[in-house]
C-alpha cells in the first residue's frame, strides 16, 4: 500500500530547483502525504508555522543563517536534507547541530519512509 506510507503526514519540501522540488512533491503525494512547498529559506520559515510533521530540505538551498533548520528545531519539526552533489555528501557542521538527517537517494521507498522515521524519532 504505497499510498498509505505517508497518509495524512504533512511534509514541507524546500528547494529552489523546480525539477527537484517537483520530483519530491510527486513522490510524497503518491505516498499519500500532504505536501507543503517552499522555494526559498524565507518562504520555508513562514510555512514552518503550519507545523508540518517533517521537512525535506535541499542541502544546497541558499540559507547562510541556517534559518530553516533553526526554526524547524525550535518547533520540534525534524529536517531531512537531500544531499546529492559530491559537495553535499556530508551534512555540513552547521546542519549537524540541528540533528538534520541525510537523504542521498530518490528511491521512492526512502523518500517516503525517511521523513516519517525522522518524525517518529523526534517525538
Amino acid at each position: 500500500m504505497v499510498d498509505q506510507l505517508l497518509h495524512g503526514f504533512r511534509v514541507l519540501i524546500v528547494s529552489d530547483h523546480v525539477d527537484l522540488g517537483a520530483l519530491f512533491v510527486a513522490i510524497v503525494a503518491l505516498c499519500g502525504g500532504v505536501v507543503l512547498r517552499a522555494t526559498s529559506a524565507m518562504d520555508a520559515v513562514r510555512v514552518l508555522d503550519e507545523k508540518p510533521h517533517a521537512v525535506l530540505l535541499d542541502a544546497a538551498l541558499p540559507d547562510a543563517a541556517v534559518s530553516v533548520p533553526a526554526h524547524a528545531a525550535s518547533l520540534g519539526v525534524p529536517v531531512v536534507a537531500f544531499t546529492f552533489r559530491a559537495a553535499d555528501l556530508e551534512i555540513s557542521p552547521s546542519l549537524r547541530i540541528f540533528n538534520v538527517r541525510s537523504l542521498r537517494s530518490t528511491d521512492f521507498h526512502d523518500v517516503c519512509t525517511t521523513p516519517h522515521a525522522a518524525a517518529r524519532e523526534a517525538a
